[in-house]
């Protein structure tokens, strides 16, 4: 039995006949000329003509039959195998990544695919040579048969109750899959045949080309068919969603997308936690925002969503979720001089104006009497008379800037491990010390054009306790450390120093007040589907806002070495042995890109394995024969071309001798 794949090429089959047509209507009329002897004429077309008519019939038959066979090549033709002679071993991959629910009607992507499978198996399942394999693929592939088995009642209805995921695409992976296992059987009496349901959308193809490295380029033919629905619906999603934090404000940037690609207006609405909070009209391809005030002392979380009537709503809403802003560290500065002293004069002009985003700083004039110390994370002392508060914030960060006043046996004994010599004046400039970190990060500023005219001679009696970040040109220490206790050798003032002008200085003061504070970990505003997250000792897992028809083994699942990762989108809270956190789960944005990809991509695919045949099958317009046809058939259409120039070879000989017998 032979099918025809293009049958629109059979309608030329008339065209077959036309070397007869032709040669009808241009035989050469019979001119009579008179001959006064005829005898040996008579004898030589008696002899001859009779052979050249048989050859003339011969060479129009082989015209008529090479038309008749580059018609029939060009309609592709396919016989049946014989079941006696080849095993068929057919590989059946389903996507059911998350473009897979795209709804046509009532309908899923999914469920079509599945309905098609179906019916092609319950087909098929008289066939006695055919054995087949079940895999699903997204990100990842699943076998659900890990052997080639033949086709009975228990089978169908394992695939009955398959259902699509929110998982991405990776259908490279899954035909790297496959034909490496090909490769490693290698059977000469089996014919494999591939067939792929998926959507053909065009994530499928972006920037994927099939790589196997120990896959031969030349190895057996193999046919690959893809089974998709061909739809041309619009999908609307988010993109690059960011989120920034201002006084008390967050500002949500993101990008409107739709797949196709084309510009339109829709609407966008923004919910906090499950409450309609704002609306505006949006231009798809375009930058939108919402920016809105928010208690910061309280976990946040909230979507965006696109109020589009489109077939894939799934991904119409993005989750967010923000962790409550890390209150700013609280610093004091306890400086020596008067009350009154104010403006460019005053010690205090210098740290009044400091741009410290992070750090909540409260200056106070130094007392004798015992000051309030509690509740600051860090504290700078600048030109003290002596170190007697240190004692009660030991455990802080401390900075100290020496002075005038600056009692300088109290500094040595307090500090102790150096030693104060004298107020030394003359011009110096510093270059960097021996902790490599520090050297690191001053190395970002102008640090060379410091100078600094007066300062203390200090010395390091015990060189194990101090480190020096800074020195001067003749060696001499310019800022020590030692744990949490930084000691520059002149004070910030620009009697004393330019430091105070430079942007190092802030920098410096920065870096020392946040070096050794221990940072919590920021949560991620939110995540994607199948993406890992860091946890620890999980207590327990509940979902707050999303699809709620899933078990919790299909919602997420905790892998090894502390990690979590979920598979359905939606809100979160994780609670662990020590905290609670919120999190957002979405579908990955290219899921959303459904346009259907054309052949020619997917051809680039395979591009450099030259025996992969392809071909696309649009279920809804597909009939069942036409898929047992492909899975069972040979592709005779090589074997015609062979015969074709064979019969061409024979006619342009016929006609040559035939001419010679004029």
């Amino acid at each position: 039995m032979i099918y025809f794949y293009h049958k629109i090429w059979l309608i030329l089959l008339p065209l077959s006949i036309l070397p007869i047509v032709l040669h009808l209507l241009f035989v050469k009329k019979v001119k009579r000329i008179k001959f006064t002897y005829l005898f040996l004429i008579k004898k030589v077309l008696n002899q001859y003509l009779p052979k050249k008519r048989i050859v003339d019939i011969i060479v129009v038959i082989l015209r008529c039959l090479i038309i008749f066979l580059i018609i029939i090549f060009l309609s592709y033709p396919v016989m049946h195998l014989s079941p006696k002679k080849k095993t068929v071993d057919l590989y059946v991959l389903l996507d059911n990544s998350f473009s897979m629910r795209q709804k046509i009607l009532n309908y899923s992507k999914f469920e079509h695919c599945k309905e098609c499978i179906l019916k092609l198996l319950s087909e098929l399942s008289e066939i006695d040579n055919l054995k087949v394999k079940i895999i699903l693929f997204n990100d990842t592939v699943e076998v659900l048969t890990p052997q080639f088995v033949s086709i009975n009642k228990n089978f169908l209805e394992q695939i009955k109750s398959l259902k699509p995921s929110f998982k991405n695409t990776n259908l490279v992976g899954a035909i790297e899959y496959i034909l490496t296992e090909i490769v490693k059987k290698a059977e000469k009496n089996s014919a494999y045949k591939i067939l792929i349901f998926t959507d053909l959308a065009e994530h499928i193809v972006e920037n994927y080309t099939l790589s196997l490295s120990s896959l031969p380029i030349n190895f057996a033919n193999i046919d690959i068919g893809f089974c998709y629905p061909k739809i041309e619906q619009k999908n609307f999603y988010f993109n690059s969603v960011n989120m920034f934090y201002d006084d008390g404000f967050v500002e949500i940037k993101y990008i409107p997308e739709n797949s196709p690609e084309n510009k339109e207006e829709v609407i966008s609405e923004l919910s906090i936690s499950n409450q309609p909070t704002d609306i505006k009209k949006v231009r798809t391809f375009e930058l939108a925002n919402f920016r809105f005030a928010t208690d910061i002392s309280k976990n946040l979380f909230g979507n965006l969503c696109l109020n589009i009537n489109d077939t894939l709503v799934d991904d119409n809403k993005f989750y967010f979720s923000c962790k409550k802003e890390k209150q700013k560290k609280k610093v004091l500065c306890i400086i020596n001089e008067p009350v009154y002293l104010k403006g460019f004069g005053s010690k205090k002009f210098y740290f009044e104006n400091l741009s410290f985003p992070t750090v909540f700083l409260e200056i106070k004039t130094f007392e004798q009497e015992e000051m309030l110390l509690e509740n600051y994370g860090a504290y700078i002392f600048v030109d003290l008379p002596n170190l007697d508060l240190i004692e009660n914030v030991s455990d802080k960060t401390i900075i100290i800037f020496p002075g005038e006043t600056t009692d300088i046996d109290n500094y040595s004994s307090v500090l102790d491990g150096i030693e104060f010599i004298e107020l030394k004046e003359g011009k110096n400039n510093v270059s960097i010390g021996e902790d490599e970190e520090f050297n690191e990060f001053i190395e970002k500023f102008e640090y060379k054009n410091i100078s600094v005219s007066k300062r203390f001679l200090i010395t390091i009696t015990n060189p194990s306790l101090w480190k020096v970040l800074l020195t001067y040109n003749d060696g001499t220490p310019a800022v020590l450390n030692k744990n949490n206790i930084y000691l520059f050798s002149f004070l910030a003032d620009k009697n004393w120093s330019n430091f105070v002008f430079k942007p190092a200085f802030v920098g410096m003061l920065k870096y020392i007040i946040e070096k050794n504070e221990k940072k919590e970990e920021k949560l991620k505003e939110y995540y994607f589907v199948g993406e890992e997250i860091e946890i620890q000792n999980v207590v327990s897992i509940k979902q707050v806002v999303g699809e709620n028809s899933f078990e919790s083994k299909e919602k997420y699942k905790v892998l090894v070495d502390n990690k979590l990762t979920f598979f359905v989108p939606g809100i979160y809270e994780i609670e662990e042995e020590n905290r609670k956190q919120i999190v957002a789960i979405n579908i990955n944005p290219v899921e959303s890109k459904i346009a259907i990809v054309n052949q020619s991509m997917l051809k680039k695919i395979f591009s450099q394995f030259k025996n992969v045949n392809i071909t696309l099958f649009d279920i809804k317009e597909m009939k069942i024969k036409s898929l047992i046809q492909w899975i069972l058939g040979k592709d005779v259409s090589h074997d015609i071309i062979y015969l074709v120039v064979i019969l061409f070879i024979l006619e342009t000989i016929l006609s040559r001798l035939g001419k010679r017998m004029v």
